[in-house]
């Protein structure tokens, strides 16, 4: 199945507001391209583009390098701007690879040569319902008709 090289920036926070009560769930911004995510010790990762795209563009894909300490905190700036309690000193930046179709939308099901596959972006948005379908298809022998589209004979 032919894949987007589509590396994605993922700033780490410190805690902070310690008293506030945590963000529950992934926020997602379109228009800035960020997403939010606070986990249980009130870190939080912002991650997105360091150009301003959205979550499933290409723009950064001659990246190689974790960004630095720098360009982390202007992701979490951008996220600021919108979500002002994710404003915190950053701790790490990590350059991670997306799991992108060619086309950028979600491939489910039997490939050509029998295996299954399940690659989509944002996998944090889209793994509750996706896994649930697969899980249908997979174990009761089920097809889901409304993975039609997204099969991943569309590429043959």
């Amino acid at each position: 199945m032919p894949m987007k090289r589509s590396p994605g920036v993922l700033a780490h926070t410190q805690a902070a507001n310690a008293g506030d009560e945590r963000m529950r769930g992934l926020v997602v911004d379109a228009v800035s391209g960020v997403h939010v995510l606070q986990r249980s010790d009130g870190r939080c990762v912002v991650g997105g583009d360091l150009k301003g795209y959205a979550v499933a563009s290409s723009s950064s894909a001659e990246e190689t390098a974790p960004p630095s300490l720098e360009e982390g905190a202007k992701l979490v700036s951008r996220a600021a701007e919108w979500l002002p309690r994710v404003e915190a000193p950053i701790e790490a930046t990590t350059l991670a690879y997306r799991v992108l179709p060619e086309d950028g939308y979600p491939a489910v099901g039997f490939t050509d040569a029998g295996a299954y596959v399940c690659a989509a972006h944002s996998p944090i948005t889209l793994a509750p319902v996706l896994s649930a379908l697969a899980a249908a298809e997979l174990v009761d022998g089920v097809e889901v008709d409304v993975l039609g589209p997204w099969r991943p004979q569309r590429f043959v």
